[in-house]
């Protein structure tokens, strides 16, 4: 059904006959579906809109209009010869009247019904200012803050890792409880490993500089990993000795501190892409020491 659109705010909307009043301020929606199958077909060039201030009243037709003569009547003979058809016309139109009636209270048509629910909605087409906030750009998002969590919870790991190892030298170099150093080295080892895992699985999609800064954490948490298990190669053989044979020129002690040095080179680029990020997220800022 083609209905045009609403001319303006003082138009409102006229149902044809036989439809149910509709209520104030309806206006069909794009996803009204049309009239019910009950509802009589609305006549050809009906005025679906009129204004508040009138009233339409459909054009009716009576048979007595249809035979009235014109203001000029024309010439007898001719009036003779229109009349009969136009009798004819009247006629015709006044059967057709009768049988639409008819036919209407057979099949039950009424204006309204009330045994079954009308399917109006009152659509508000009036603007309205929007209520909703534009985001910040200093706002960061819950995934870029839950991002840098993870990542600061590896770094409160690798903190006492890191003076675990320290403590644990100390105590080889100096041949004193070197069997419990030796389980303490174990034990920060088995750690290091499992921060470097853990950093090898984060998601830093959301985060500045996300990439460059995951590489650099797993680059040095890798490399301090590397160093303990050379570290600890050494301290075993360092104490079956009975604490004699070289320390710096040992293959594995060498080995150690040269990962250790690139520990520290990852570190050190990790901490400047770290710190904006800990800043903006409220997270505390770092050092090499602390990783």
């Amino acid at each position: 059904m083609n209905i045009p659109p609403r001319p303006g705010p003082e138009w409102r909307f006229n149902a044809p006959q036989g439809w149910p009043t509709p209520p104030d301020g309806w206006i069909p929606s794009p996803a009204w579906a049309g009239p019910e199958d009950d509802w009589p077909e609305a006549p050809p060039y009906w005025t679906w809109w009129i204004r508040d201030s009138e009233t339409f009243v459909p054009p009716t037709l009576s048979l007595d209009s249809l035979l009235a003569p014109a203001e000029t009547e024309p010439p007898r003979p001719l009036l003779r010869k229109l009349r009969a058809p136009m009798i004819a016309s009247g006629a015709a139109v006044l059967a057709l009247i009768t049988v639409t009636v008819y036919l209407g209270s057979r099949e039950g048509i009424t204006p309204m019904s009330d045994s079954r629910e009308q399917t109006f909605e009152i659509v508000d087409d009036t603007p309205r200012p929007s209520t909703e906030a534009e985001p910040s750009a200093t706002t960061t998002t819950s995934t870029a803050r839950e991002q840098a969590l993870a990542i600061n919870d590896i770094l409160e790991q690798s903190k006492p890792s890191r003076g675990a190892l320290r403590s644990a030298l100390s105590e080889m170099l100096r041949c004193s409880n070197m069997g419990e150093a030796i389980v303490n080295i174990e034990h920060v080892t088995r750690q290091r490993g499992r921060q470097a895992d853990e950093a090898e699985g984060l998601n830093v999609s959301a985060l500045a500089d996300g990439a460059e800064l995951k590489d650099s954490l797993v680059q040095a948490l890798s490399a301090s990993y590397r160093a303990d298990k050379a570290y600890l190669k050494w301290a075993k053989r360092y104490r079956s000795r009975a604490c004699s044979g070289k320390t710096v020129g040992d293959p594995n002690y060498d080995a150690g501190n040269a990962a250790s040095a690139q520990a520290t080179s990852a570190k050190s680029d990790f901490v400047a892409l770290w710190n904006p990020v800990a800043e903006q997220e409220g997270l505390l800022r770092r050092t090499n020491d602390e990783i």
